[in-house]
């Protein structure tokens, strides 16, 4: 949680500017679609690794990742995947802003592949958030201003009032790092989940699936023809093929479909999903045994 109790309230000017724009960085997000009965529905992430040069400034380039659960609802253990570069950020110390350009076409009220301001870690109480495009409502304003501690360091808060949100020193939004803030009592609700700099080893600790464990039963399930255009076919390689259920996941998205395997074969009809990359868990007695990776042409 961001949320906590506040050690000073009012204006905090006596820290040093903690930067957001590290190597190593992650943040880890959760999304909730409101209507169903999970907390978790789908789970991204962002990694920063590398620099680049834009325009003169020297900016953190961030990539984008997916993870898929192999327990079937979504909570641990997760298999990452390593997405493409997102966008970059970069720090302005001595202003204590933080400036971003994004190079996809993802929906949010920021605009693509031009730099905005991400982040003004300089506000104070009573001070505007206009000029923050990630914040719908740029009729907003501070609402308090405290210091707490967050990923272990003594870090500034800033509550935004009506905005459902608290943005964290070094750290962003708790709905996020790129996302739109706001309030929402229906459709899609996003939480930062976790926050940590350091490698997946370090930062996803108890998160993580086990791949060589994974790797040593993929002969459980076999699929084909894959890459697959339309017809999947499925054969599962055990003696027992009772209560099986396949389920299928986009590594965007989240879950496509669940199917109950009641024979040796199956088929299922690929045709109507998008062009990407699947994952087929196999759970039997609701217990995770197998994995494939699909990539539908």
């Amino acid at each position: 949680m961001l949320l906590g109790l506040p050690l000073l309230f009012g204006e905090t000017k006596g820290q040093a500017y903690i930067p957001l724009a590290i190597d190593s960085a992650q943040w880890v997000i959760a999304n909730d679609y409101v209507e169903t009965p999970y907390y978790i529905d789908n789970l991204f992430g962002y990694r920063i690794n590398g620099d680049t040069v834009i325009n003169g400034y020297k900016y953190k380039k961030v990539y984008r990742r997916s993870f898929t659960s192999l327990n079937g609802d979504y909570f641990p253990p997760y298999i990452v995947h390593e997405g493409s570069l997102f966008g970059v950020v970069r720090d302005s110390v001595a202003q204590e802003k933080v400036y971003a350009i994004r190079f996809d076409n993802w929906a949010t009220s920021c605009p693509a592949n031009e730099e905005y301001l991400m982040y003004d870690f300089s506000l104070n109480i009573g001070d505007s958030i206009e000029g923050l495009c990630q914040f719908l409502d740029q009729s907003l304003y501070i609402d308090n201003v405290y210091e707490d501690y967050y990923a272990g360091i003594l870090r500034k808060h800033w509550v935004i009032w009506g905005a459902c949100d608290v943005i964290v020193e070094g750290v962003g939004s708790q709905q996020g790092l790129f996302e739109t803030s706001g309030c929402a009592l229906s459709g899609v609700i996003g939480s930062l989940y976790t926050y940590c700099q350091g490698s997946d080893e370090q930062c996803l600790s108890g998160f993580l699936a086990n791949v060589d464990d994974i790797n040593e039963q993929q002969d459980v399930i076999s699929v084909f023809p894959n890459p697959v255009k339309d017809i999947l076919n499925i054969r599962i390689n055990t003696s027992d093929k009772s209560n099986i259920t396949v389920i299928i996941k986009n590594v965007i998205s989240g879950e496509f479909g669940r199917l109950s395997v009641c024979e040796p074969e199956q088929t299922i009809d690929f045709s109507q999903y998008p062009n990407g990359i699947y994952f087929l868990s196999v759970f039997q007695n609701n217990k995770f045994i197998s994995v494939k990776k699909i990539i539908k042409i």
